[in-house]
C-alpha cells in the first residue's frame, strides 16, 4: 500500500492535516485517503487470497509527535469499509487510540491478557465484568492510577462501597 500512496495521482487523494496539543506534546497528523480500490479487488481474485467483505477506502496516516526533548515520526496504513469521507476517517484514526487505551488499561490494571478464560460464555462474561469494573473505577475521582484504585478497593471495603456508589 505504501507504493500506491507514493505513486498515486494527486487527483485520487484527499488530505487533511490536524494538530493537537496536550500531555506535554504536539502531535501533527496528515491523513491521506483514496477511494480508488479497484486494484485491490482485482488482486485478491486468486484462491486463498485474504478476503474483505467490502473495501471502500485506503488510508495513510503520517504522525509527527514533538516532545520537549525529541521528535518521533510514524506512518500507518489502514484498509476501511467506510466511505471515503476525510473528516470521518481522520476522526476514526484518532478515536482508535481511545479504544487501544481502554484495552491497555484492561491489560495493565485487570490482567486481561493473563485471564484463563479463552472461549465460550465464560470469556465473554468476564470481559463484560472487567469493562464494567473499569468504568466504575474510572468514574471514581480519588487520586491515584486506575490500577492503584482497583487494588485499594480490594483492600478497603469502605472504598469498594464508594466505587460501587453504595456508600
Amino acid at each position: 500500500m505504501a507504493d500506491y500512496f507514493a505513486t498515486a495521482p494527486a487527483a485520487e487523494l484527499t488530505v487533511k492535516t490536524t494538530v493537537e496539543k496536550g500531555h506535554g506534546r504536539i502531535e501533527t497528523r496528515i491523513v491521506t485517503i483514496s477511494g480508488d480500490v479497484d486494484w485491490i479487488v482485482s488482486h485478491r481474485s486468486y484462491p486463498g487470497a485474504p478476503g474483505f467483505s467490502t473495501i471502500n477506502t485506503l488510508v495513510k496516516v503520517l504522525s509527527r509527535t514533538e516532545h520537549h526533548d525529541r521528535c518521533t515520526f510514524d506512518t500507518r496504513y489502514f484498509i476501511s469499509s467506510a466511505p471515503p469521507v476525510i473528516e470521518r476517517l481522520a476522526h476514526g484514526v484518532r478515536g482508535h487510540w481511545g479504544v487501544e487505551s481502554m484495552h491497555w488499561l484492561l491489560d495493565v490494571a485487570f490482567g486481561d491478557d493473563h485471564a484463563r478464560y479463552r472461549g465460550g460464555h465464560g470469556a465473554k462474561n468476564m470481559a463484560v465484568i472487567r469493562r464494567f469494573a473499569l468504568g466504575l473505577v474510572r468514574a471514581n475521582q480519588r487520586k491515584g492510577s486506575v490500577k492503584t484504585r482497583r487494588k485499594s478497593a480490594s483492600w478497603d471495603p469502605n472504598y469498594l462501597l464508594e466505587i460501587l456508589q453504595l456508600a
